[in-house]
C-alpha cells in the first residue's frame, strides 16, 4: 500500500532489535514510519521511543485500535486493522499534518 503513494519502504523490519539497529546504524532516517504494535512477542514501544527521540513521525497500526497503544503515545495516530488502502492513506496525510 505504501508503495503505491509513492512511499519509499525501508523494511519491514520484523523485531525491535532489528529496527533499533537500523535506527543507530547511521542510515538516513525514514520521513515517517507505520508501527505495528505487535511484533510476534515483543511490543514495538522501544521503536517508538528511538523515532520520537530522532523527532520521525510515526503512527501505529494495532487490532486494538488506541486501546493497544501504550499510552504515553495517545496522541499518534493509529490505524485499526483490518485497515485499507483510503484508512492507511488517510492516518498518513494526518501524520504528515501534525509533523
Amino acid at each position: 500500500m505504501l508503495e503505491e503513494f509513492g512511499c519509499e519502504v525501508v523494511g519491514p523490519v520484523g523485531g525491535v532489535a532489528a529496527a533499533c539497529a537500523l535506527l543507530n546504524s547511521g542510515a538516513a532516517l525514514p520521513g515517517a514510519a507505520v508501527l505495528d504494535c505487535n511484533l510476534g512477542r515483543e511490543m514495538v514501544w522501544p521503536v517508538a521511543d528511538a523515532l520520537a527521540a530522532r523527532a520521525v513521525p510515526f503512527l501505529f497500526s494495532t487490532a486494538y485500535g488506541i486501546a493497544g497503544v501504550e499510552p504515553r503515545f495517545a496522541k499518534a495516530p493509529v490505524v485499526t486493522k483490518p485497515f485499507d488502502i483510503l484508512d492507511l492513506k488517510s492516518a498518513l496525510a494526518l501524520l504528515i499534518e501534525l509533523r
